[in-house]
């Protein structure tokens, strides 16, 4: 009999939705299969909600590889929905995942939310379980209203808001990183909440009596302004874990990063807690909390290290040119360049111009601040109220050289004042303009807005009739029409401040400062027309007034950093210490942000009372610890075009860190801060030895042999739990080796760790990419030797040889090939019961047997 084609035909025959099987685990339903590619004759459902329609309670749903649009309700009670094997299984949802049933578990799949709303919510009375789990939120990530939720090793991205629990819902997570955007400057409100208006900001918020929320080794982290809220009656719980909050203004004060209202209560058990901005300028925590075992430190994480930012260290105005010298000083100490930006040339005498040429003579830039220093946003810097009864108006003529007051008569119009000449000595600003309008007996005038425009020259004015009616206020306004079309006000403040200043240094000016800050699209096109090829200023590019993540165009960035942002409140009254601290910290809390978010900042600094040279030092000091390039605005304009993508001729974009790694870095205080929870393996499967780490992450440094430059001829060792020494330190050349036992032992810190391998590097040569000699130092070991650095999608010969071997006994035996995958990866198992020589080198071709991969996460 031919049955499997009949088989096969009956299969193909079946319609989707009888698409059951019966191999799930013992006491369970039916097992579902999904497939955004059935393909033909395959009892495969097309989506996830064709598997829900037809799922029944106890049935397993096994979604393969790809990515589903949908948007999904879970109705059924007791389904797991599951990714099949390791393959990444993706939903991207408009409206989210509702979950309305009992007893649901959902496993190994990615979830994209594109909307506002929950991308997972559950309705009073509902229970989900989530186990390795990632979310990327754009809103609200997790809407716990009245259900039950257990999250295990997942990951939950986005925010503003990554977990709302109300109405006596029961939260609980372990081994989770809640991660939100410390970028967003306007969040959403939460949707359904009663407590959104007070609660508006905190990554996790709980309100509600009976409602519980628990965390343990979880990682909040990149809160915009608060990590926890609670309120209502509502009680959280966190143990062993990171909870930090960056906050959007760094001088404020009264935010914390925890805090509780009313009845509620937060308990904080062995966590590393830091308040906005990471810093000193604001407490850790407000309200019903209590604080055990408090970690004290920096929960720096790994991945911001990858990004790419730049600060600018720039001082403004003609008057401080002593004070730009000064710290010019303190710049060429530290190799670093600074800009200078003068307001024209109304400052300068023979001795200012010959400091301006030794600035430039030593690398240092000046660069424009206007010529007169007016906002150039504004459109108009002087009002005029007519007090007679019938009327006037004001001419302005000759290309805005003269201008003429009228009064309206019976017959016509009379002259009352004029015509005055606007590029005079007598009227040589505006403000002294407005004080001569003001003193005809016909006309009040004010300046608007502020008196900065007493510095603009009355010729700027724009040219034509203005009619003033009775007791009405009318605005004078600008020429601001282009440079290139004959604008008086921007080739004013513009070309000829750039002029005058190439003048003096008889070099390129160009970079230009925005006073106060302030531009538009027009003032943006007229810089460029008036020939600068970079500008500082950061009005109107963020709500916040210290970060901003937008397209990097080269008139509108970088943005500016104010002393007063990096000083924070209260600065004068510390100590030198204090002072120090303050602004080591928000070097660190900006400088995290921009490395993160591909930022570019500039420190705009004026006179010496403001930021003396002793505090520029601190900032440079903790500048370079954290990594942040510090320049110059050319050296920034270079930068861009190499270090940035071009979205457009001006707009460029820096590359982000990659988020994928949220470890605690290498200098991070969350690095064995934790306490022994009986916990072997991190979220991600990775041994934990020695004092664990805060958090769901591990950080394990100490297994990288190059990490720690054991070179040629140096010696390495490795213990029993997995740490390594480098015995003889040296420079190297080889790839990254680690090498991690099968078996790891947990010791105490003062118990002495027993050493299973010793190697001996040997040197690099044309022929063999490594050469080591490995010895157990025990009975023997076996372990997983992972290379990283080698050249990727390429194969490798690895040979073995016994050391010590008598003359004339067997040499290099052929291992096997080990192939590095596309990121220059290789691992293979490492079995040593005696002295032995390894050497790996690039192989002709591919033949050969391939030796088995090995996992470290496993330990081989």
């Amino acid at each position: 009999m031919r049955t499997a084609p009949l088989l096969a035909l009956l299969a193909a025959c079946r319609p989707a939705p009888e698409a059951r099987t019966a191999d799930g685990p013992a006491g369970t339903g039916a097992t579902l299969y999904v497939s955004p590619d059935p393909g033909p004759g395959r009892a495969i459902f097309p989506s996830i909600e064709a598997a829900l329609a037809e799922a029944e309670p106890g049935d397993r749903i096994v979604v393969g590889a790809g990515t589903y649009e949908e948007d999904l309700v879970v109705a059924v009670d007791g389904l797991t929905i599951e990714a099949a094997g390791d393959r990444p299984a993706t939903l991207r949802t408009e409206a989210g995942l509702r979950v309305s049933a009992t007893d649901t578990t959902l496993r190994g799949l990615a979830l994209v939310s594109l909307a506002a709303e929950a991308a997972i919510a559950l309705d009073p009375g509902a229970e989900l379980a989530m186990d390795g789990v990632t979310v990327e939120a754009a809103g609200l990530a997790l809407d716990v209203d009245g259900g039950t939720l257990a999250v295990d090793r997942s990951r939950v991205d986005g925010g503003p808001v990554l977990l709302r629990a109300g109405d006596g819902a029961v939260v609980t997570a372990a081994d989770t990183l809640f991660r939100g955007s410390p970028l967003r400057s306007a969040p959403p409100s939460i949707p359904g909440s009663t407590s959104a208006e007070a609660l508006p900001d905190a990554l996790v918020t709980a309100t509600g009596d009976g409602t519980a929320v628990v965390l343990s080794h979880a990682a909040l982290v990149d809160a915009p302004v608060e990590a926890v809220a609670a309120g209502d009656g509502a009680r959280v719980r966190l143990e062993d874990s990171i909870v930090a909050a960056v906050g959007t203004d760094p001088t404020a004060l009264d935010e914390p990063a925890v805090r509780a209202e009313g009845e509620a209560a937060v308990e904080l058990v062995s966590c590393l807690v830091q308040g906005p901005a990471f810093t000193p300028h604001a407490a850790a925590a407000a309200g019903a909390v209590t604080v055990e075992d408090p970690v004290d430190g920096w929960p720096g994480l790994a991945s911001p290290t990858s990004g790419q930012a730049a600060l600018v260290i720039s001082v403004d105005d003609g008057p401080n040119l002593d004070h730009a010298v000064d710290l010019s000083r303190v710049m060429d100490d530290w190799g670093f360049r600074l800009t200078w930006f003068a307001s024209g040339t109304r400052w300068f005498a023979d001795e200012e111009a010959e400091a301006m040429r030794d600035l430039v003579a030593r690398g240092h830039q000046v660069g424009c601040h206007t010529q007169n220093h007016p906002i150039l946003v504004r459109r108009a810097p002087i009002a005029l109220t007519w007090r007679g009864h019938r009327g006037g108006r004001l001419r302005i003529e000759d290309e805005g050289t003269r201008l003429v007051v009228e009064q309206r008569t019976a017959g016509g119009w009379r002259t009352v004042a004029g015509p005055w000449a606007l590029d005079s000595e007598e009227l040589h600003t505006t403000g002294e303009l407005c004080e001569a309008l003001d003193a005809l007996p016909q006309v009040d005038c004010v300046l608007v807005e502020d008196a900065s425009g007493s510095w603009t020259w009355p010729s700027e004015l724009a040219e034509g009739e203005l009619e003033l009616p009775p007791r009405v206020a009318v605005p004078v306004p600008y020429d601001r029409r282009l440079p290139d079309e004959g604008g008086r006000f921007f080739a004013t403040e513009l070309v000829d401040c750039r002029a005058a200043l190439e003048e003096v240094i008889d070099e390129p000016v160009t970079a230009l400062a925005y006073p106060g800050q302030k531009h538009d699209a027009l003032v943006e096109e007229a810089a460029a027309q008036a020939g600068f090829a970079v500008a500082r200023g950061s009005a109107g590019l963020s709500g916040s007034t210290w970060l901003v993540h937008a397209g990097l165009d080269r008139l509108a960035s970088p943005m500016s950093l104010t002393v007063d942002e990096v000083k924070g409140e209260g600065y004068d009254d510390l100590d030198r210490a204090g002072r120090e601290a303050r602004i080591r910290g928000f070097v660190r809390t900006w400088g995290t942000a921009a490395l993160e978010a591909g930022m570019v900042g500039a420190l705009t600094i004026h006179t010496a009372e403001t930021f003396d040279a002793d505090e520029l030092d601190v900032l440079l000091d903790e500048a370079v610890r954290v990594g942040l390039p510090v320049m110059d605005m050319a050296e920034l304009d270079a930068w861009l075009d190499e270090a940035a993508e071009p979205l457009d001729d001006r707009t460029r974009a820096l590359p982000w860190a990659d988020r994928g790694d949220p470890s605690p870095a290498e200098d991070s205080d969350a690095v064995d801060a934790g306490r022994d929870a009986g916990r072997r393996v991190d979220a991600l499967g990775r041994p934990i030895y020695g004092l664990p780490d805060l958090g769901p992450y591990e950080f394990q440094p100490t297994r990288d042999i190059r990490r720690e430059g054991a070179g040629p001829g140096g010696r390495a060792r490795v213990y029993a739990d997995g740490r390594f020494r480098a015995l003889a330190p040296e420079r190297t050349l080889l790839p990254s080796l680690r090498v991690v036992p099968a078996a790891i032992e947990d010791f105490s810190d003062d118990e002495p760790r027993p050493a299973l391998l010793d190697f001996a590097l040997g040197d690099r040569s044309r022929r063999a990419l490594l050469a080591a000699r490995v010895e157990p130092a025990g009975e023997g070991l076996d372990a997983c030797a992972v290379l990283d650095g080698l050249l990727p999608d390429t194969p490798y010969r690895l040979r073995v040889r016994r050391s010590g071997a008598a003359p004339g006994a067997r040499g290099w035996r052929e291992a096997g090939i080990v192939r590095a995958d596309g990121a220059g990866r290789a691992s293979f198992d490492l079995a040593v019961d005696g002295p032995l020589r390894l050497e790996l080198a690039v192989a002709a071709g591919a033949d050969g047997s391939p030796l088995p991969a090995c996992a470290p996460e496993d330990g081989g």
